[in-house]
């Protein structure tokens, strides 16, 4: 996308593409100072085939809508969003800092582990977000409030912000369900792999509230051990993982953590998804009163820290 501005913002520099047609930008409105740049543009460029771009963008407008909807200090705010040239787009806040894989060395195959006191605290505050997008409502025909499903599909590091204060946002609604998206626009196997649940791999289940959960504990599991849980070579060896892993086994489990905690671990990583927690509030609740979540505001204070030191660490370093 050739252009310099959309939306009354400044593109100031593409960062990432986001699948096929999308582009991400970093931008500032262009009455401001421009420095630095505030603002994280998503882009939906034309000119993919007739079908798949009506699917694109369906789910674009389906993400923007959820964003529009939300209200919530776990998601980034929207600031604008429109159409322009035939480019559908929208704003909203640019974290200043990094995502979890990369503070977890994902990306440069060398993980590394969180403490228990730090990762209570970020895990909460994703599932916190997980609770606000599970419970969006809209009024029935009689004006009573109606869930309307909503589902992130697609929970993992990479999607999980993380600011130089500590702040956790979850990213990437792009993935999302509901009933605002008809089901013939929504795409089945969205999603990081790695972090699917068994029966949306082995399965071919449709996505749940469970398959959610199943990925947060993926994550904290992984920010507990240092080690990716089901992340294999290729796919083929990442379903294996999948199919195999079983919380159960003692080279599975995580050592030294408070009741509450294990048990937000080892149910969600249950392979069957009727032992896991039924919703996402239930999560939030044991994680807020695992004893690690005592230290909070110091957990939040590290996170910071760490978010600093990895942005001042040189390219290729491993951060710590």
């Amino acid at each position: 996308m050739e252009r310099t501005s959309i939306g009354g913002y400044r593109l100031v520099q593409q960062v990432t593409t986001g699948g096929p047609g999308c582009l991400h930008y970093l931008a500032t409105r262009e009455d401001g100072p421009g420095d630095p740049a505030e603002y994280f543009v998503k882009a939906l460029i034309p000119g993919q085939p007739e079908r798949e771009e009506a699917l694109l963008r369906a789910q674009f407008e389906h993400e923007t809508q959820l964003f529009e909807t939300l209200n919530h200090p776990n998601f980034a705010s929207l600031h604008a969003s429109g159409e322009e040239d035939s480019i559908i787009y929208y704003v909203v806040d640019r974290v200043m800092g990094v995502d979890l894989a990369e503070l977890l060395g994902h990306r440069e195959g060398n993980p590394r582990a969180l403490s228990s006191e730090i990762a209570v605290y970020l895990m909460a505050q994703v599932a916190n977000a997980v609770v606000g997008l599970h419970g969006l409502e809209q009024l029935d025909e009689h004006g009573a409030p109606d869930l309307i499903d909503a589902l992130h599909r697609d929970i993992c590091p990479a999607n999980v912000l993380l600011s130089t204060d500590g702040d956790v946002i979850l990213a990437d609604l792009g993935s999302a369900s509901s009933r605002w998206l008809p089901k013939e626009l929504t795409v089945r196997d969205a999603g990081a792999r790695a972090y699917m649940a068994p029966e949306r791999v082995i399965g071919g289940g449709e996505a749940t509230v469970q398959t959610d959960l199943f990925a947060l504990a993926v994550m904290l599991w992984e920010i507990l051990r240092g080690q990716r849980c089901l992340r294999g070579d290729n796919d083929i060896s990442t379903m294996e993982n999948i199919a195999r892993f079983d919380i159960s086994n003692a080279s599975n489990r995580v050592t030294g953590l408070s009741p509450r905690l294990s048990e937000v671990l080892r149910r969600n990583l249950d392979k069957d998804p009727g032992r896991r927690f039924a919703t996402s509030h239930q999560v939030l609740s044991r994680l807020s009163q695992a004893t690690e979540s005592e230290h909070a505001a110091r957990a939040r204070i590290e996170l910071g820290e760490l978010v600093q030191a990895r942005l001042d660490a040189p390219p290729n370093s491993s951060g710590r």
